[in-house]
């Protein structure tokens, strides 16, 4: 590895230009597809492959022509108009009949159809949809097709639902990721001009960090067309871009300048740097790669896990050849044209500085076994809640005020009707044999029945009932 680590510094000495292009071309195809990132992600999160819920929709798509176990509701309101007015009901058959013909709706019907009352100025469509494959263009055709024939004024509409709330917390969400994003680049930078004493050797882990977000992101979106590629997905490849992306290049550099300030060789404190620091980066990563590879074997019937898990090996690899490639480019660059020594210095260094680390590490030297004790303690204590941990996925009784979805939901909340929303399908699979005899449906009138008994359940449908 070291003779490995010698020639790769050697060629990157020679052409610098060169090695800088590269990265400048793998960075614009790589932004270019993180534009598009949109087009592939999920906005809601599908349930582990192989669980009795997965199982089911699996059937019902099989059985029943795509049919999806997720209602929409279209909730209607006006503050000027009845239910029963003219003007109300117009704009109703309007868009039933729009809706009607859309491709992704199977059928829709009004309440009064379904003989569901509600209050004398709100009225609701309940969607049945063929399926849900592009719910981020399904959510967004029927809130437009309700555009063109409203009067916001006079009728409000609401387009509620699990996935119009999946797709509202994705979007908000992906905006408040953006500014997380550039909140923790910016705070990034500020630690590293402490950190380094200066803004130059600041300025370059931050690049990486960038350079290494954006690369992920690209990954993620060549993953998403064959895998489900969810924001839960989008945050975890963020978090570990940003920490890869600067951590790995900051050792390389913090360790270059040590040896550079000593000696005044660019390449020589450079190989070096890469011979020490570089090759922890390398264990470091190949630990990571290893727990990568465990989640994709162990965990791939979390949909979003095998996602994560690929761009996680994607990132490692971005950020070690960051910090072996384009920094020791950028610094031998610098240090042919400019002062390197001077921009690399370390401004905020003093001797009453030192004395606090040189404290923490006479400590830690007088009583290594205590501080591993302690170090130990705090491990296992942060271990005991992750026993109980459930992952989940947003819920609509849960909304963010402002969403259009959470709005509606209200309304129909307001009237006693949010579980028309998400109704529980149960499907009876005879695995093989036939489950329309006698015994049978009289099974399934007892458990019906049963299910009716339950105060939570306000209605029940079958073939028994």
């Amino acid at each position: 590895m070291d003779r490995f680590l010698s020639k790769l510094v050697d060629k990157v000495y020679k052409y610098p230009f060169q090695t800088i292009l590269v990265w400048l071309i793998i960075f614009s195809i790589s932004l270019f597809f993180t534009l598009r990132l949109d087009n592939v992600i999920i906005n809601r999160f599908p349930g582990p492959k192989y669980s009795n819920s997965s199982l089911a929709r699996q059937i019902i798509n099989k059985e029943f022509n795509n049919f999806s176990s997720d209602n929409l509701v279209m909730v209607l309101h006006s503050n000027r108009f009845n239910i029963n007015d003219k003007k109300f009901l117009d704009y109703e058959n309007h868009l039933l009949k729009k809706l009607a013909n859309s491709e992704f709706i199977k059928s829709v019907h009004s309440s009064k159809e379904l003989n569901i009352s509600v209050d004398n100025q709100t009225s609701f469509i309940l969607i049945s949809l063929n399926s849900t494959k592009y719910s981020n263009k399904l959510v967004l055709s029927l809130r437009n097709m309700a555009n063109e024939v409203s009067n916001k004024d006079q009728i409000e509409h609401y387009l509620t639902g699990l996935l119009a709330y999946s797709y509202d917390a994705f979007y908000d969400g992906t905006k408040e990721i953006k500014k997380v994003e550039k909140i923790a680049l910016f705070l990034s930078l500020i630690v590293l001009i402490y950190v380094f004493g200066g803004i130059f050797p600041a300025i370059i882990p931050a690049i990486s960090g960038f350079i290494c977000l954006i690369s992920g992101f690209c990954t993620l979106y060549f993953v998403g067309y064959f895998s489900a590629a969810t924001s839960m997905s989008q945050a975890v490849v963020s978090i570990l871009s940003l920490a890869l992306g600067i951590d790995y290049p900051l050792f390389i550099l913090n360790r270059f300048r040590e040896e550079y300030l000593n000696n005044g060789n660019v390449l020589e404190s450079f190989k070096t740097a890469a011979l020490t620091s570089g090759k922890a980066v390398i264990f470091s990563g190949l630990i990571l790669l290893i727990g990568s590879i465990y989640w994709i074997i162990n965990l791939h019937d979390v949909v979003w896990i095998n996602p994560s898990a690929i761009c996680t090996i994607s990132v490692i690899f971005v950020s070690t050849l960051l910090g072996l490639t384009m920094i020791p480019a950028i610094l031998f660059i610098t240090d042919k044209y400019f002062n390197l020594k001077k921009l690399i210095t370390n401004k905020f260094i003093t001797k009453e500085s030192d004395k606090i680390w040189i404290n923490i590490a006479n400590l830690i030297k007088a009583k290594p076994g205590f501080i591993l004790l302690i170090n130990l303690l705090v491990l296992i204590l942060l271990i005991f809640p992750l026993k109980n941990i459930k992952i989940w996925y947003p819920n609509v009784s849960q909304g963010i005020e402002y969403l259009e979805a959470t709005k509606g939901f209200k309304l129909l909340a307001k009237n006693n009707l949010s579980g028309e929303l998400a109704p529980i399908y149960i499907v009876l699979d005879g695995n093989g044999t036939k489950i329309i005899n006698k015994k049978s449906l009289a099974d399934l009138n007892l458990f019906v029945k049963k299910i009716e008994k339950n105060k939570k359940v306000k209605e029940v449908k079958s073939i028994v009932n």
